[in-house]
């Protein structure tokens, strides 16, 4: 038998519709951190965000990101722009690439993904009792 340590574990609502969403709190360069929901989305490559928060972020041209296609859930393929954004998950900070498509109408569920967030943890679900295991 594998047993896994974790050195910390975090709920993540008690909602019935089976999404994984958690707060994150968003360091922008210049101006104040803010909350916003995002859902841990492990089949998403990369993270990405509402566009209405580009200005919020000190973004103020999304086309100055890194150019890349993005796809929707519904197959649906767009360009979209990856930032660097920093974040603090749980108290832990770190720098993630977060793609932003100006085409997706704002309002868009900011996903988390796995490059850049995923990928330097090991992490572990028990969703029965709706909590994240994590070790960074």
């Amino acid at each position: 038998m594998i047993t896994l340590r974790f050195e910390a574990g975090q709920n993540y609502g008690a909602s019935t519709n089976h999404r994984t969403l958690i707060p994150i709190r968003l360091l922008p360069p210049t101006g104040a951190p803010f909350v916003v929901d995002a859902l841990l989305d492990t089949g998403a490559g990369v993270s990405k965000f509402d566009h209405a928060l580009l200005s919020r972020l000190g973004i103020a041209d999304v086309t100055t990101g890194v150019k890349t296609d993005a796809t929707a859930a519904n197959g649906q393929t767009n360009t979209a722009y990856i930032h660097d954004v920093r974040l603090e998950f749980f108290g832990n900070h770190m720098t993630v690439p977060i793609a932003f498509c100006p085409d997706w109408q704002e309002g868009l569920t900011n996903l988390l993904g796995m490059r850049g967030f995923f990928e330097r943890m090991l992490a572990a679900f028990d969703h029965r009792n709706r909590k994240l295991f994590y070790l960074l």
